[in-house]
């Protein structure tokens, strides 16, 4: 079955009208919309006080409503429906809902709210480094592969300065702001009956956290033998250069050892105020029209850091907000492509489909698998030959083989993560 073919078919799953969660159904919908706009309009301004007090208000809104006898019998009903029926399967991510919401307090999602303010606030803040003699100024709002890029030219005193001020930066951000809603996301967990926020959040997704643990296992054998052959070439290079294998230097020696070419390459081709032309294009090529999303773009110092979806209210209004500070990168293109994916399903959900949120989208590793396709899309040499015409052949074939070996960095950075989010 093509790509297409499955989408329209689950595109095509409908609840049938006027059913036993009906009520539940339009009722949560319009709560979602205003949670949606809400976190939209929060991501899009950080400093937008107004936004993050209608967002704790959604949230309110959504705890009263679950905590709802009536609400809860329906849900309950309809979970002991036949498997795999509309009502069961409704009932489930329903009945995940009642979980997630319900171990919160309203007090718990104001306060966390507040520190995430604090943390977005903190994000915001436009750093910089400057060398000894004030000749060179590096700014520090970028990822430190990034970030360190124009200190390669740097002498290595230097560059040990740059990176210390890009960890003290980082260290402001992970400060009492995060220590402090690790705690409270915890205390949350554990009235839910987890040991920790991390299995809590598994749950409500229907993961199994020892299946999770099984599965970063595995992809940890895949990718190991691929990270230690990078280590190798990486060892190499700071032997040929004379350089310590440091966290200050070792993006120097990944570009020495030949491991970014392709991407650093390639930036200079991809004009980020064109991406959302070349985008939607894109899309409309497949043949989905997605020109009625809302798309909000602009500097970290206003907007969260990253690329973020929202379904406002499928299938009529969905929303993208992406950060962005760069003229010439890849990046504003593989991250439009990905939440552009999203936006591609709520808009094209039937009638019948979209009045249901618990039929708006799938298990969020599913939805990423999907989304994640469309990202993937940019990276393929038939991309850029089409919608990015400067960029030569030979470095289309470069950049393709960058994203293999970027996929591969991915997983490994996925494995830390949730090995370490266990723990937390």
């Amino acid at each position: 079955m093509t790509l297409l073919a499955l989408t329209a078919f689950l595109f095509s799953c409908a609840a049938p009208e006027g059913d036993a969660l009906a009520g539940v159904d339009s009722r949560y919908a319009a709560i979602l919309t205003e949670l949606a706009a809400a976190e939209r309009d929060t991501t899009r301004n950080v400093h937008n006080s107004h936004a993050r007090q209608r967002k704790v208000a959604a949230e309110a809104k959504r705890l009263a409503f679950f905590s709802e006898a009536d609400v809860r019998a329906a849900i309950e009903k309809a979970v002991a429906e036949p498997a795999g029926s509309s009502l069961a399967v409704r009932g489930a991510v329903y009945a995940n809902q009642v979980t997630l919401a319900t171990a919160w307090t309203a007090a718990d999602r104001a306060e966390e709210e507040r520190l995430l303010a604090l943390l977005d606030e903190e994000t915001s803040v436009q750093r910089s480094w400057q060398n000894a003699d004030g000749t060179v100024g590096i700014p520090l709002g970028s990822a430190w592969d990034e970030t360190s890029k124009p200190g390669d030219l740097l002498d290595d005193a230097a560059r040990a300065s740059l990176a210390e001020a890009f960890c003290a930066g980082r260290a402001v951000v992970v400060a009492e702001p995060l220590v402090a809603l690790v705690k409270l996301r915890n205390g949350v967990a554990n009235r839910a009956g987890h040991d920790s926020y991390w299995s809590f959040a598994l749950a409500t997704q229907g993961l199994d956290p020892a299946a999770v643990t099984a599965l970063s296992a595995e992809l940890g054998t895949l990718v190991r033998p691929l990270l230690a052959a990078e280590m190798q070439k990486v060892a190499a290079a700071a032997t040929k250069v004379g350089l310590a294998d440091t966290f200050a230097n070792h993006p120097l020696l990944r570009r020495k050892a030949g491991l970014e070419k392709g991407r650093d390459e390639a930036d200079g081709s991809f004009d980020a105020d064109l991406a959302e032309q070349r985008i939607l294009t894109m899309y409309s090529d497949m043949g989905f029209d997605l020109g009625s999303v809302q798309l909000y773009t602009g500097s970290k110092r206003v907007v969260r850091p990253g690329v973020y979806g929202y379904a406002i209210k499928p299938p009529s209004v969905a929303a993208v907000v992406m950060s962005n500070d760069e003229r010439w990168s890849v990046w504003p293109y593989e991250a439009l492509a990905h939440e552009m994916g999203h936006a591609a399903w709520w808009l094209n959900l039937g009638p019948e489909a979209a009045a249901s949120p618990a039929t708006w989208e799938p298990r969020a590793y599913a939805f990423e698998g999907f989304a994640q396709f469309f990202e993937h899309a940019v990276f393929e040499p038939s991309f850029a030959a089409k919608y990015v015409p400067d960029l030569s052949e030979p470095l289309r074939a470069e950049l393709f083989d960058w994203r293999r070996r970027q996929v591969a960095a991915s997983i490994t950075d996925a494995v830390v993560t949730a090995r370490a989010e266990q723990y937390l």
